[in-house]
């Protein structure tokens, strides 16, 4: 909704794609190098592939300064994107306090 009411979505959806796409490929060339495969991907087998892609979602997920520096270059270039999953996250996690509080028994 941010998005559409910037005036601009397809440009908010472009500057998210971009920014993602530098650190997914900044971790692709961390895991191929790794992985000893050379840096021309064309040659992969489906195997390969899927392998590179597995050790960069794990990549991803361990490497704390990785999401660090993306959800930081998101929120200077992408605000759109990074005020929504803020505002929602908050809403989600202020209910669920709300209604944990407002069960009987709980203090």
């Amino acid at each position: 909704e941010l998005s559409w009411n910037s005036g601009d979505p397809l440009g908010v959806l472009t500057r998210l794609g971009d920014e993602n796409e530098k650190v997914i490929a900044e971790l692709r060339r961390r895991v191929r190098s790794d992985l000893a495969l050379d840096d021309d991907d064309k040659n992969d087998t489906t195997e390969q592939e899927a392998q590179v892609q597995i050790a960069v979602m794990e990549a991803l997920k361990d490497d704390s300064q990785v999401r660090e520096r993306l959800f930081r270059n998101l929120e200077q270039k992408v605000p759109e994107f990074t005020q929504a999953f803020v505002k929602e996250r908050d809403y989600i996690m202020s209910e669920s306090i709300r209604r944990e509080l407002g069960r009987p028994g709980v203090e």
